[in-house]
């Protein structure tokens, strides 16, 4: 079943992981004010066609700054990059046919108590998603219990503003397969199934957050395979 990796499919995930992580870093020394969200998508296509992969793994990434990151799939445009901005970076490439798929936000300048509490809810409910992969769960379940998590912590009003896309999916052979993380699908996960758990949250007119990174479903839990950081500190440019 292909949704079930072997080692040697592993290997190569691992390796398009590397380089998606690699990809993070280097922009994290190239972001600026100044610069647009499409010269932003432009250095990481280039950086990662450099470190050779095979492709990249769709076009063009997505580099959402500021209100725009408010859009879940928002691209990258003309838009350019201010002082106090959140941008929301999503990418990944292909290595001998194998993908990966990597989201983050970066903050420009030092970020404002607002964005720090929802980053840091987003990333919370991000942690407990990936604490509820193993295998025999149903993807549904882990969706609706990191929702279920993120509503607890908001008012009415606010929890309209919860990710409406699945959280998560499979990565493999496609950058999107079985099996899904999505309250409409029951697909039970498997030892060797690479999944995405990426929570967010978007606040129209403001921005969004959303944290995205790979993990592979094991017996005893889920193992974290991206290893970019998610750390405040580290992200903020």
């Amino acid at each position: 079943m292909r949704a079930v990796k072997d080692e040697i499919e592993l290997e190569r995930i691992r390796k398009a992981v590397e380089v998606a992580d690699k990809t993070f870093d280097r922009i994290l020394n190239f972001v600026k004010p100044g610069l647009t969200e499409r010269e932003i998508a432009w250095e990481m296509e280039k950086f990662m066609k450099e470190a050779g992969v095979e492709r990249l793994a769709w076009e063009p990434f997505i580099v959402a700054a500021g209100a725009n990151s408010s859009m879940a799939h928002w691209g990258a445009s003309g838009t350019k990059i201010k002082e106090k901005d959140m941008i929301l970076v999503d990418f990944g490439c292909v290595y001998q046919s194998y993908c990966s798929d990597l989201s983050r936000v970066i903050f420009v300048g030092k970020p404002s108590a607002e964005q720090v509490k929802i980053y840091k809810l987003v990333l919370e409910a991000q942690k407990f998603g990936i604490g509820l992969v193993k295998e025999g769960r149903i993807g549904s379940t882990v969706d609706k219990k990191t929702r279920l998590f993120l509503e607890k912590r908001l008012s009415v009003r606010q929890a309209k503003n919860i990710y409406r896309h699945a959280l998560g999916h499979g990565v493999g052979l496609e950058v999107h397969e079985l099996p899904p993380l999505s309250i409409r699908h029951k697909h039970k996960l498997a030892a060797g199934n690479v999944v995405t758990v990426e929570p967010g949250i978007y606040i129209p007119g403001w921005g969004g957050v959303r944290i995205e990174d790979m993990v592979l479903v094991t017996e005893n839990g889920g193992k974290v395979l991206t290893k970019a950081s998610k750390k405040i500190e580290e992200v903020t440019v």
